[in-house]
């Protein structure tokens, strides 16, 4: 510091090096630096991104309740059975922010993960099979179905990072629907199992003529899933997650079991 209290300029020939790295360290390669420059990205904008979330949800509400009056005041209830399956696909990239976004696991294959829940509970509630399981135990078993498929898979797989992790679960993701799809014998292949039990909900029915309590019960779910997960993402395990997606080797050193953390992402 000078007498005026300004600071000296940097001295243009100076006789020792600063302290601090003499280049920039090594880039990350593949999608690792992709991935790199989004999460660091969301870090350094997460009021904007907050802002911009909360935004949506105010956009997306007030079509949210008005879409089914809408729809049938125009005759196009079939509009209403889109918006239902097209839930289903919200839901599943709610989870795969989960692996992907949070985590940092470059999962091409999480989809199949669906298929084979899917089937699980096509084939306990279902004539196929002659069980007929009502729909919510059967819900249940698939998930589960679907959870153990992750572990067995996520396992011998979760050593490997970035490139290498993308392609096994590519591979994984597309040998599943190849299976599924001529299996004829087992899963009616291309026809797929029909005539699957229908959820019961009280005085609710559930029927294809109607898919307005669909709607509806698919809003529910989707709320409540999207809570959960903005939920988790400040949670303990949350924070686990972030921190193998930003450095695994810290993460270890920090005593997070990395490994069983990985797999509950899966």
């Amino acid at each position: 510091m000078v007498g005026g209290g300004r600071v000296h300029r940097p001295h243009p020939r100076p006789r020792l090096p600063s302290e601090r790295d003499p280049r920039p360290g090594p880039r990350r390669a593949g999608m690792n630096a992709v991935l790199g420059r989004i999460s660091s990205y969301a870090a350094n904008h997460r009021s904007t991104s907050l802002l911009i979330g909360w935004a949506l949800i105010g956009t997306l509400l007030p079509l949210v309740v008005l879409i089914p009056p809408l729809s049938t005041f125009q005759g196009q209830t079939l509009w209403l059975g889109g918006f239902a399956n097209a839930g289903v696909f919200i839901l599943l990239a709610l989870g795969l922010n989960i692996v992907v976004g949070l985590a940092g696991l470059l999962d091409l294959g999480y989809a199949a993960f669906f298929a084979i829940g899917s089937y699980a509970y096509a084939f306990g509630a279902s004539p196929f099979t002659g069980l007929h399981v009502p729909f919510w135990p059967m819900l249940i078993v698939g998930a589960l179905v679907a959870a153990t498929f992750g572990i067995l898979l996520g396992a011998p797989t979760l050593r490997l990072r970035g490139d290498y992790l993308a392609i096994v679960t590519l591979g994984f993701g597309e040998i599943v629907p190849a299976i599924f799809l001529n299996a004829d014998k087992y899963t009616l292949g291309t026809n797929g199992i029909g005539g699957v039990a229908q959820p019961e909900l009280g005085p609710i029915k559930f029927n294809f003529s109607d898919p307005l309590p669909f709607y509806m019960t698919m809003i529910v779910i989707l709320a409540l899933v999207m809570v959960f997960v903005y939920r988790l993402q400040d949670s303990r395990l949350g924070r686990a997650w972030q921190a193998i997606r930003e450095d695994e080797l810290a993460a270890a050193s920090s005593g997070v079991n990395t490994i069983t953390t990985k797999l509950l992402a899966f």
